[in-house]
């Protein structure tokens, strides 16, 4: 997730599980890593440390949504670091959840994933699995995977299928796409233009390439998928890691396929989705003779 867009971003090392003799206690090291690899794309990287009374004022600042995520990022390094003082704003960390914009809580989720030991930040986490906004829910649902609570897995799961798009309103649709375009989160993925004349722009929730798209020109309907998007690499990788976690046997339909390898993905995720599978398969053997 070293790539930079227009919310936000931190660098780190994707994660990788050993095969089915990986222990317990290294599966849970790793987990420690989900959520950050697949964000860091995704939260543009605040740089300059943040003092405590910036923190603080940052944090009310609702109207500038960069100063919150600068003080949200600054915390995130905090907890890294263990600073035990970083527990004062955890509070505030929580309130983030409610924000009415979806860049902020997806980036509060993603901070609440870094302390594993905290369960009001877990009990966050768990609403946040009902957000509106699909990247909020896989944040939240990839730190749960932290707390070793796999609540979430239904939607990891769905990280590694195509979103469909639906549009938002009845009329004539209008794209600049084509199949196979990438896109990325925010990005204006067509144009309804309604009979009373107003036209309604439909952004991209999520990261991917374009599978599909209603031909432009086209009459569409409210509630009909109008762009169907392939997952993006980085989020195939990151659900495949939390699924040799938390994986059951009825994930592997959705995980096969990626072991024969996939158009656009390398052969580290190939690799991975062998690793998940078999960390799956391995559990089930053991809950077998058990």
């Amino acid at each position: 997730m070293a790539e930079n867009n227009a919310g936000t971003s931190i660098d780190a090392q994707q994660p990788r599980i050993s095969r089915a003799k990986t222990t317990l206690p290294l599966l849970i090291v790793v987990a420690l890593f989900i959520g950050v690899a697949y964000w860091t794309w995704h939260i543009t990287w605040f740089g300059r440390a943040l003092s405590d009374q910036e923190i603080s004022e940052y944090l009310k600042e609702t109207n500038k949504p960069n100063h919150v995520q600068h003080a949200l990022s600054s915390l995130e390094s905090r907890i890294e670091a263990n600073d035990p003082s970083v527990k004062q704003w955890y509070p505030q960390i929580i309130a983030q959840a409610d924000s009415p914009q979806p860049e902020i809580r997806l980036m509060a989720a993603w901070v609440m994933g870094q302390d594993n030991q905290s369960e009001d930040f877990h009990r966050t986490l768990l609403k946040l699995l009902n957000d509106p906004y699909p990247q909020v829910r896989r944040n939240a649902a990839l730190g749960l995977v932290r707390f070793k609570d796999a609540s979430g897995r239904l939607e990891i799961v769905s990280m590694l299928r195509p979103y469909d798009v639906q549009s938002p309103a009845s009329g004539v649709l209008s794209t600049p796409l084509q199949n196979e375009q990438p896109v990325g989160i925010g990005v204006t993925l067509a144009s309804i233009r309604q009979d009373n004349g107003q036209s309604v722009d439909v952004h991209s929730p999520v990261q991917g390439d374009v599978r599909s798209i209603v031909k432009e020109g086209s009459n569409v309907t409210a509630g009909q998928t109008i762009v169907v998007i392939g997952p993006d690499q980085t989020a195939v990788n990151d659900a495949l890691v939390a699924l040799a976690l938390i994986g059951e046997p009825e994930d592997l339909p959705y995980i096969t396929p990626y072991i024969g390898g996939q158009q656009g993905m390398p052969s580290s995720v190939k690799q991975q989705a062998a690793r998940a599978a078999e960390a799956i398969k391995s559990r089930q053997n053991s809950t077998q003779l058990n």
